[in-house]
This record gives structure tokens, C-alpha cells and sequence, in this order.
């Protein structure tokens, strides 16, 4: 009898645990006997590969951790023979394990890196993929992932490329301890708390030290999982178990499927009312989140494969990866039109779900000559099923309001999503009231990113209680914010260098940075008491909370950005922010706060060209350097405003009439003005009431500054309307 997928799936995420030890220094683990058996001999007389030998001893001395339901001793040959396959089931291993890299390799690589003392491999840091992508052949300033465990803030870049034996061996001890705990009853429990820790502490660790040392351990043994299991189960079906039918690398073997849930947005922010908001807009932002995730685990879980085979996952979008398998292909519409059926039934069209027909693909369609070409083609297949979208459900049950028709004539519609029939007359439907009581318990629960106010009994505060605590005019305020040309990050930046694993470790920074992170972030920044997550993951967030508090919040975020990619032009961030009265719709806010990121999305540089990379508040729309001077200059001009030196004291009156100058400096700007005198004098009229009104001398100098340019002027509303919202109390 043959090896188990399970085991396959096992040894293929600890082939290169050996890697990890060697760095380590763990001589404990090596037994030099195995030299002969696991390593492969170069020309100068050394053993190239000696990982092997770690890995074997690893595998040896935490066998009993291995769940039951396996063979550990098939692990271990399985794992530490991925560089001397001689049977079949080895030879998946080292498939798998060439098929992720994204390139070919020679039988016998010149390994010293992996076992010369003096190339000192173990010096060599994990290049944070982030600083390393360019669209549009930008500038990259290349910083490292620090060695350390994925917590905290752990994610953002360092410069700091120094690492040596001793940190490894810190990190090694923190890792060997928590495997040694990792029992589980079975193999599917055991794959998925497997694949959690090594993300935990190999995400920082170089897969390879030769060349581009920019793809994780991670990845590249998740990625090695994924394709070694994929193999299993095609040539498994095609009764094809042997090396020739394995190498054969034109076959269409792989099958990848991506996934979308479609309107998220909308379904989130619909709120017929401000009653139980807070909550039901928590509830809804989990439900999401819990809905992408659940829903590739599923499709992977249903045709036999793992976690592994989820490529990426975030933001309610997917990918993964299954065995091209005739089982599998004639089961696809199957799986498309039970889970258009289910939505159907829980969303009403509120919500849909995507997903795609699938893309075939051979061994040499995943080398990384071709990986990008492939994710591409896997991307354009996707939206090609996104204009069909829920369709298959439809033809097969027609008009869904037919099964609502008599209770919405009986009890009318939810007054909270206006979609669901009541549950009685003027009340809220059945799925609404799950909703508020599940965000209810979440309030009591620490669930990252949600992270949201809470009073001294820990339940979410009201948004009225939220806005309470602004400062001067008690308002609310959106922020909206996303990645900028997040297709073009995914389909060239990497140009020839892409592979699946770095595809993958770049949707996976970002999505930990804008979720985990986010919400650490937040915690310990003083956030935690005046900001509301509405959602946070993939690559955008949306939040509300007291509005000078959220104008800080995107100024502060926006350099978290900075710190994550080191300042990568390749990667930037546009946002919108909104104030509001906390009894305005979410759903108005929310679609205002959307305007507002647009507009930043539309910014354009003196030739015309599209640059984003911006902020829009108060109707002006700037780059994020700009916007924290002007933030600096709001907070300058509020304690002129409060000051009580009659020498260095604003008047409101005066500081009022900025607003005035910068909208006609802005006509002036965009030649909309004619012949009008009034719009053409605004600096004359400025400098005039400046020298009028202000007293003080450094005062003056400083506000005589803003009025050098039309474009300094229209800035210098963002600093006005700032200060201006500290005074007012209503």
C-alpha cells in the first residue's frame, strides 16, 4: 500500500525544516552516517544539500508528534529525500519542491551555500518582497524581514540585514518548543496547526541563500505542499504513479480556480437604520471575512486537498490549486451552482459569489519564465466569469423573491436591511437579529481587526458616544483607504521574477499588514478608545471614530505604509475621509467617504498624468507629505486660535476668511473664473487682511506663506477647516 496524500502534504511542508536547523547551528540533529544516503557528493570532495541530514534528524527525534493517523517513518524518508528521490513517492517531493521555486534546477547545484562555513549562508536575511517589486522600472530601496516570530510589528521592513547563528538559534528554540506541543488526533488538524506555526516563525526565513533570497521558507514549503499533492492526485487518476509520467512536463496537470465575493460594500454599509449599527456593521465585516475564508478551505477540503492548495486568501477574493483531474473538472459547475444557490438564499443578491471555470496548466506553465503570463491568464478567466455572475443559480430557480412574497406582504420588509422580510410587523428579519447578536459576543471577544470602543462593561459603544469624543465639533469621520494599482502590483511588478510562492507572500504581507497589524496597530497607539473598524483586510480598510482622531489615525497609518515596503514608490496608499453627524446614515457616509477616495485615485501631476498616492479632506485632494503639514499647520492654527496673548490670539472671523482666499484661489488655479476681479484679487485681498488683523510678527510671516501660490493656498484649507472644527461645538 501506497503513501497517503496526508503524508505527502506533511513531509513536503518539513522537507527543508533541515534549513531552519543547519542555520541553527543544531549539530544535535545531524547525524553524519546519512551523509552518504541524503546528500549528494560535489567536486570538491564535500556533500552539497546537508539540510537533508537536519531534516532527517528532526523528523527522528519528534516522530511521536506526528499525528496517528500517518506513517512517521514515511514522512521522514519522504522529507529528507527530496534531493535523492528514488522512488515514486519521493520523487512528488522533489517535483513539488523544484515546481515552487519557479525554476528548473540542475541535478547536482554547487550547494556551498549550503554547507561551506566560510560563505557564512546563515548571514543572509529574507528580502522583504514589498521593497522589492517596481511598475514601471521605479526606484526599489530594498530592506529585510527581521528575524523574529510574525507578531507585533514584526511585518514592517528593516534595514537592518544583520543575522547570525545566535538569532537563528533564538528563533529555532521559540519554533522546536511549540512543535514539540503539536499534538493532534488527526491529520487534517495536525496539517492546518502545522501550516499556522511555520507561517508564525519561518515567514522571516530565506527559502534559498543563492541569488534572490526574497521567497520565504513558508511559502516555498507551503507552495511545495500544494503542487506535491497536486501531482498525487492526478497521476493518481490517470494510473500514471511512475518517474516518467511525473516529468512529463507539457500534461496540463494543475487546475487553478480563483473565487470573488462580489458587493461586499454595499452589503456592508445598507443600514435602513442607525439602530444597533455598530454592531450589525461588526457582525457583517466578520460574516465577510468568515465567508472568504471558510469558503476556499471548503472548496480545497471537497476535492481532497489541503490548506496548502489555497494559494491566497484575503479580502473575500481567492485562489487555489487542485489536481486537473477529470473527477474535478466535470464536479466544477456543480460547485458553482450550489454556492450561487446558497448565496441566493442568504444574501438575495446582496451578495454574490464568483467562481471561475478554472485555468489548466502544465509544469512549464508554472516556471517562472511563465508564471506571470499564467496568474494573468488565471486573472482574465475570473473576470470573464464575473459578467456571468450568479447565473447558473438563476436559470435554475428563477425570480428568489417568490419564496418571500407572502411574509413581505405580511410583516413588510427588515427595517434594517430592507431586503429579508420581518420577522413580525415592523420589526427586523431573522438574519439581521443573528447579525446584532453575533455583534454582540464579538464585542466580548478579541478578534483582530475588529477592533472598536468599548465601555466599562465591554460592549461597543454607540457612534453618538464615539463622536462624544472629539475634539470641538462633536462629528464623526470616515477614512477609506486602499492600495493603489493593486492589479498592476500583481501582474508585472515582479516582471520575470515571478513565482507562485512570491505571488503568494505578497498577497500575504499585505493582507497581514492591513488586518493583524492593523489591529496591534491600533492597540498600541492610543486608537483603541476613539476607533471603529468597519472592515480591514486584503489591501484597503474602512474606519470611523472621532474625526480629529481619524485625521491623525491616516496620517500615522499612511507612515506604517512607508514602513512596511521602505518607502517602495511601487506600492502606495489613496484614502478619503468624510465628518459626519453621528445620526447620518452609514450607508451616506460611507458612499461620501467613497467619492472622496476617488478623487485622490484621479489625482493628476503638472503633465497630466495619473499619480494617486493622495488624500482628499475638506474637498482638497494632496499627496501625503502635504497632508501632514497641513495636519501640523491645523494644530498650529488651533493653538493660535486658543492662545491667550492678545499678540499671538487668531480671531475666528479672520481664520474663517482663508476658506474664502483658498476657494478663489482654486477658480484661479483651474481658469474657471473669467473676467471676474473678486476671483483674481484673492492674494491681494489675503496678504490685506493678514496685515490688518495679526499683530505678531512671526504670526504674520508664517500665514504670508501660505499665500505664495494658488496651490499653497487651496492646502492651506485642509490646516483652516482643521482648526476651525476645534472651536465649534456643534
Amino acid at each position: 500500500m501506497g503513501v497517503s496524500i496526508k503524508e505527502i502534504v506533511i513531509a513536503s511542508y518539513l522537507h527543508d525544516v533541515g534549513k531552519f536547523a543547519q542555520r541553527a547551528d543544531r549539530k544535535d540533529l545531524y547525524d553524519k552516517n546519512m551523509e552518504g544516503q541524503l546528500c549528494k557528493p560535489t567536486n570538491d570532495g564535500h556533500y552539497g544539500y546537508q539540510h537533508t541530514v537536519f531534516t532527517f534528524g528532526f523528523l527522528e527525534r519528534y516522530r511521536d508528534i506526528l499525528p496517528d493517523d500517518v506513517s512517521a517513518l514515511d514522512i521522514r524518508r519522504l522529507a529528507s529525500n527530496h534531493h535523492t528521490p528514488s522512488e515514486y513517492d519521493e520523487w512528488l517531493i522533489a517535483q513539488g519542491d523544484r515546481l515552487s521555486s519557479g525554476a528548473d534546477r540542475c541535478a547536482v547545484l554547487n550547494d556551498s551555500a549550503y554547507y561551506e562555513e566560510p560563505a557564512k549562508f546563515y548571514e543572509k536575511p529574507l528580502v522583504h518582497i514589498l521593497s522589492s517589486i517596481s511598475i514601471e522600472n521605479q526606484a526599489k530601496n530594498i530592506a529585510y524581514c527581521p528575524l523574529s516570530p510574525l507578531e507585533s510589528d514584526a511585518i514592517l521592513s528593516t534595514k537592518d540585514k544583520k543575522i547570525d547563528k545566535a538569532k537563528y538559534n533564538e528563533l529555532w528554540k521559540k519554533f522546536e518548543d511549540e512543535f514539540s506541543k503539536l499534538k493532534a488526533k488527526n491529520s487534517t488538524d495536525f496539517i492546518y496547526s502545522l501550516d499556522k506555526l511555520l507561517e508564525k516563525y519561518w515567514w522571516c526565513i530565506p527559502s534559498a541563500t543563492n541569488s534572490d533570497a526574497d521567497i520565504s521558507l513558508y511559502q516555498h514549503s507551503k507552495t511545495t505542499a500544494a503542487f506535491a499533492s497536486a501531482l498525487y492526485e492526478f497521476h493518481k487518476e490517470a494510473n500514471s504513479e511512475n518517474e516518467e509520467a511525473l516529468k512529463n512536463s507539457e500534461e496540463k496537470k494543475f487546475l487553478f480556480l480563483k473565487g470573488d465575493i462580489s458587493g461586499i460594500q454595499k452589503y456592508i454599509f445598507d443600514l435602513k437604520t442607525n439602530e444597533n449599527s455598530s454592531k450589525l456593521l461588526r457582525a457583517k465585516s466578520y460574516e465577510i471575512a468568515e465567508l472568504g475564508e471558510n469558503l476556499s478551505k471548503e472548496i480545497v477540503a471537497r476535492f481532497n486537498m489541503s490548506i496548502a492548495n489555497v494559494i491566497t486568501s484575503a479580502g473575500g477574493n481567492f485562489m487555489v490549486l487542485l489536481p486537473n483531474t477529470k473527477d474535478i473538472k466535470g464536479k466544477i459547475e456543480q460547485l458553482q451552482t450550489e454556492k450561487e444557490e446558497e448565496f441566493l438564499k442568504n444574501f438575495t443578491g446582496k451578495l454574490s459569489v464568483i467562481i471561475s471555470d478554472g485555468v489548466e496548466a502544465s509544469e512549464n506553465d508554472v516556471q517562472q519564465k511563465n508564471a506571470q503570463r499564467l496568474i494573468n491568464k488565471i486573472g482574465d478567466n475570473a473576470d470573464d466569469c464575473k459578467q456571468k455572475k450568479m447565473q447558473k443559480a438563476l436559470i435554475k430557480n428563477g425570480a428568489i423573491l417568490n419564496a418571500f412574497y407572502e411574509k413581505l406582504s405580511k410583516n413588510g420588509e427588515c427595517k434594517a436591511c430592507g431586503v429579508f422580510p420581518a420577522e413580525s410587523e415592523n420589526e427586523l428579519c431573522k438574519h439581521c437579529k443573528e447579525l446584532i447578536n453575533d455583534g454582540g459576543k464579538l464585542a466580548r471577544k478579541e478578534i483582530p481587526p475588529y477592533v472598536a470602543p468599548k465601555n466599562e462593561w465591554g460592549e461597543i459603544i454607540t457612534f453618538a458616544e464615539i463622536a462624544e469624543k472629539s475634539t470641538g465639533n462633536k462629528k464623526l469621520a470616515m477614512f477609506k483607504a486602499d492600495i493603489d494599482n493593486l492589479g498592476l502590483v500583481f501582474s508585472s511588478s515582479l516582471k520575470e521574477r515571478m513565482s507562485f510562492s512570491r505571488y503568494a507572500d505578497m498577497s500575504h504581507k499585505l493582507h497581514y499588514f492591513f488586518s493583524e497589524y492593523y489591529a496591534y496597530f491600533v492597540k498600541t497607539h492610543g486608537y483603541k478608545d476613539t476607533i471603529y473598524t468597519v472592515f480591514s483586510g486584503g489591501d484597503d480598510l474602512c474606519i470611523l471614530g472621532a474625526w480629529d482622531t481619524v485625521m491623525q489615525f491616516a496620517a500615522d497609518f499612511h507612515n506604517e505604509i512607508e514602513k512596511l515596503t521602505n518607502n517602495n514608490p511601487s506600492v502606495t496608499l489613496s484614502g478619503g475621509i468624510v465628518l459626519a453627524s453621528s445620526s447620518t446614515p452609514v450607508s451616506l457616509i460611507a458612499e461620501m467617504a467613497e467619492n472622496e477616495l476617488e478623487k485622490s485615485k484621479h489625482r493628476t501631476d503638472k503633465n497630466g498624468h495619473t499619480v494617486k498616492n493622495a488624500i482628499t479632506v475638506f474637498g482638497t485632494t494632496v499627496d501625503w507629505e502635504t497632508y501632514k503639514k497641513c495636519l501640523a499647520d491645523g494644530k498650529k492654527l488651533q493653538e493660535y486660535l486658543e492662545n491667550k496673548d492678545t499678540e499671538k490670539k487668531l480671531s475666528t472671523g479672520v481664520v474663517y476668511k482663508m476658506i474664502d482666499f483658498a476657494n478663489r484661489a482654486e477658480k484661479v488655479k483651474n481658469g474657471n473664473v473669467g473676467e471676474l476681479f473678486r476671483e483674481r484679487t484673492w492674494k491681494s485681498n489675503f496678504c490685506y487682511v493678514v496685515a490688518r488683523n495679526v499683530k505678531n510678527e512671526g504670526l504674520k510671516k508664517w500665514l504670508l506663506g501660505f499665500g505664495t501660490s494658488p496651490e499653497s493656498m487651496i492646502d492651506f484649507r485642509i490646516a483652516v477647516c482643521y482648526a476651525l472644527y476645534t472651536q465649534r461645538r456643534s
